[in-house]
């Protein structure tokens, strides 16, 4: 009878134990949206805070090559608007105004956020042309202190992530994966996202079917983005009733063993 009391109290102290000491993950995915149209304006290259929908912050910033070529060096734009009707627009430095375009020089926005997030989907305000978009990733550690150091197609080369898409209309959600490229961005999280007009240095040899021969322009309302972390929960651990308990029968074993000795 003792053999099976103490071989039972000791199951349920590893119980105890193990249930103590487990820990279980909790996943969350939350999906922001960010407008563009704040109202604010920003000037030779400086960045703008944009806020989501839950609260989190962001930057921006507009940019140009000062051609369409590939060896086209990056430079600032003269000043990026965040309109409070149409959203994003950009002045090159050339003077060219008021869009994203690709027609001298390929213009763009650089997003960066705190934390690696997913682009989900983008709202188009205003269009000239065609509403065809260039999107493109980078690492973690990528800075914009020497972008207007690299050409057109060393940006590319340094992009983990780049893809065209056609026709993105006045909504458009990046999971249809209508990629000129066979890549899928639902796959991707960065900090760091460039989403500009049309760009044919980021499809290569691989847009040879359907390359855009018409110029565009744009004008992007807002963006969602979406975001998943990964927690650790611990387990609760014993409630008081649960040790009483335990307490109660290490106390019958002792008392068991001392009339066994006498």
């Amino acid at each position: 009878m003792f053999a099976v009391l103490k071989t039972a109290t000791v199951s349920l102290f590893c119980s105890l134990v193990l249930l103590s000491g487990s820990v279980t993950a909790a996943t969350v995915t939350t999906t922001e949206t960010w407008s563009f149209k704040t109202g604010q304006t920003a000037v030779n290259g400086a960045k703008l805070s944009l806020s989501s929908d839950k609260g989190s912050s962001a930057l921006i910033s507009g940019w140009s090559s000062s051609s369409s070529l590939s060896l086209s060096t990056i430079v600032t734009a003269r000043q990026l608007s965040l309109d409070s009707l149409y959203g994003t627009q950009l002045w090159k430095i050339d003077g060219e105004n008021h869009m994203v375009d690709n027609h001298n020089g390929v213009d763009f926005i650089l997003l960066e956020f705190p934390s690696p997030i997913q682009l989900t989907s983008i709202t188009n305000t205003w269009q000239w042309y065609n509403t065809n978009l260039s999107v493109a990733a980078f690492k973690n550690t990528f800075s914009t202190s020497n972008l207007n150091t690299l050409t057109l197609k060393e940006l590319a080369e340094s992009a983990i992530f780049k893809a065209s898409y056609l026709n993105t209309g006045a909504h458009y959600s990046f999971a249809s994966n209508n990629s000129l490229t066979p890549s899928d961005i639902t796959q991707v999280s960065s900090q760091y996202w460039l989403i500009g007009a049309y760009n044919a240095v980021f499809n290569s040899a691989n847009c040879s079917k359907n390359c855009p021969t018409t110029v565009n322009g744009l004008k992007f309302g807002s963006i969602t983005t979406t975001k998943t972390t990964t927690t650790p929960t611990p387990t609760p651990v014993p409630t008081p009733g649960t040790l009483s308990l335990f307490a109660v029968v290490l106390l019958g074993l002792s008392l068991h063993k001392r009339r066994k000795a006498k």
